[in-house]
């Protein structure tokens, strides 16, 4: 009998062991489930946020596209005209210089171009030189770095457009003044140099005048992808921190789904 009532004793205090373990077991899952909860809830407010932050990047996007796409179809209007003069220069050919410098004086015609080039490729500070035909041909000199020089204007034009207002207002006046023969028509039978450069000048002028409408455009570009960038920085950031909060609640509902197998394993051995 007193064998019999000890193990009933020892059975009792494994049993009252066990609840309690389970007990513990229970509330330590319960903590669980409430952190999971508050981090699910905490992932969702980061998740709310990043889609906040992704509709807004989607739409400063859109609104850039737009701005961009303007700029691109103002830019593509000066783009022929750009064509057009460096063709010219392709067809400025050497022996054309060479047999355009090498008269002693030039038709007063080819000299009202070369001229109005000047004024577009040469430093105003020359400008009292421009029409004299010793400094004219000093320029063609070396006729293919004459042809590099009108290659270049391009990109100077580009840089620094503010500086060429003045420049191309004098150009213009040029050839309004002499438009008789500032023409391609009437130069190619006076010059095949001259002729040439004339081409050249005309459309590098036409290129200027896009390239000036241009301009406000292509600020309003720059700016416009710049809060492009910075938009895609935060939408990045926000997507970062939502994936932290993600992975951090997945790890948590791992743990919690371990910690319910385990309180059901032992609740299994109270019964």
């Amino acid at each position: 009998m007193d064998i019999t009532n000890e193990k009933v004793k020892i059975l009792n205090e494994n049993i009252l062991e066990t609840k309690k373990a389970a007990d513990i077991k229970k509330a330590e899952t319960q903590k669980l489930l409430d952190q999971v909860t508050v981090e699910e809830k905490e992932a969702n407010i980061v998740k709310e946020k990043a889609t906040e932050t992704e509709n807004r990047a989607k739409k400063i996007l859109a609104e850039a596209t737009i701005v961009k796409d303007e700029a691109d179809v103002s830019y593509a209007k000066a783009v022929p005209a750009l064509e057009k003069a460096k063709s010219a220069v392709e067809n400025l050919k050497v022996e054309y210089i060479n047999e355009f410098k090498s008269f002693a004086q030039p038709n007063p015609k080819a000299l009202d171009v070369c001229i109005a080039c000047n004024y577009i490729s040469r430093p105003m500070k020359e400008k009292s030189n421009f029409d004299k035909w010793k400094y004219n041909v000093a320029l063609m000199k070396d006729p293919n770095k004459f042809k590099q020089t009108l290659f270049e204007i391009k990109d100077d034009i580009e840089r620094n457009t503010e500086n060429y207002g003045e420049i191309f207002r004098k150009v213009e006046e040029i050839l309004e003044a002499k438009k008789e023969h500032m023409n391609t028509t009437v130069m190619a039978s006076v010059s095949l140099a001259a002729n040439a450069i004339l081409e050249f000048v005309i459309n590098i002028k036409e290129f200027y005048t896009n390239i000036v409408n241009f301009k406000p455009l292509e600020a309003k570009k720059n700016e416009a992808m710049a809060r492009v960038d910075a938009a895609n920085a935060e939408l990045k950031d926000a997507q970062d921190k939502l994936k932290e909060a993600e992975d951090k609640v997945a790890r948590l509902q791992a743990t919690l789904k371990k910690a319910q197998e385990d309180l059901k394993i032992v609740e299994d051995r109270c019964a």
